[in-house]
């Protein structure tokens, strides 16, 4: 996903609730354990501008890349709830 690994889904055990998922190096996009598929979940306009704010503060100057990203996964409706540089990593 523009440059991005992104982990891809090996097998899953649903009675057990485990995926199993290919391990990835940097740069990755990780952790949909907290993704919302088909539809965005809806919050205020104020609590939006709060979470845009600290995630431009997060991730600084690479924010515009990042909202790209985020920008892919939502053209497939996937929306990723868990924005943080520990689960969006650049290679360096």
């Amino acid at each position: 996903m523009l440059g991005f690994n992104v982990p891809q889904l090996l097998d899953y055990d649903a009675e057990l609730l485990a995926l199993e998922m290919t391990v990835v190096q940097q740069p990755f996009v990780l952790d949909f354990a907290e993704v919302r598929l088909d539809f965005p979940l809806e919050f205020p306009d104020d609590v939006w501008a709060s979470w845009l704010e600290e995630k431009q503060e997060q991730f600084g100057e690479r924010w515009p890349i990042v909202k790209r990203v985020l920008g892919e996964f939502e053209a497939l409706d996937i929306y990723l709830l868990d924005v943080s540089p520990r689960n969006i990593s650049f290679r360096d």
